[in-house]
């Protein structure tokens, strides 16, 4: 009876420990910025000792895609400024005839139901820390059956709101809203 005892406190602790390093190694992946670029060009600091560990600019060119966390990002062009040690700005921006496209996965806290948030500008700068979303050029943002146009937006993709602003453009922001 104590041998079975033992290999049941040794199983359960087992399972605990590897509970526990999936969820540190879930919670590292969410952390990494995985890139996809037809071409990439590191740009280093002269005066920086860390050059190859942490590029101080990172320039993405041809159907280049980044996901971090719940978000994926398309462009033609990414360039990846480096802020601080856990900070990028990601600049996205296309070309004349194309467009950057943000999504995000998330779950809706009020409905509890999947929920995608789809936008697309001529340029996106987004901050990998804060994980604010600058929409910038006939920006178009839309969140379940909700949309928005306008010059320019800026989107939080932690809090899922939204502010918009006419921007240089003379077209008004236009809204639709889903009664549901």
């Amino acid at each position: 009876m104590a041998k079975f005892q033992n290999k049941y406190r040794f199983l359960i602790l087992t399972l605990i420990i590897s509970a526990s390093l999936s969820a540190e190694t879930l919670e590292n992946q969410n952390n990494k910025i995985f890139i996809e670029a037809n071409k990439v060009e590191i740009i280093e600091d002269k005066n920086s000792t860390e050059q190859l560990q942490s590029p101080n600019k990172i320039v993405l060119t041809g159907n280049v895609e980044i996901k971090h966390q719940d978000t994926v990002l398309n462009a033609d062009k990414i360039i990846i400024e480096k802020k601080a040690d856990d900070e990028r700005d990601l600049i996205a921006s296309a070309n004349k005839n194309n467009i950057v496209i943000f999504t995000q996965k998330t779950i809706n806290p009020k409905t509890r139901q999947n929920t995608t948030t789809i936008c697309k500008a001529k340029q996106i700068t987004y901050n990998t820390k804060t994980r604010d979303a600058l929409l910038n050029g006939e920006a178009y943002l839309q969140n379940d059956q909700n949309l928005i146009q306008a010059d320019q937006i800026t989107y939080n993709a932690n809090s899922g709101e939204y502010h918009a602003d006419k921007g240089k453009s003379k077209q008004r922001v236009k809204i639709v809203i889903s009664p549901n």
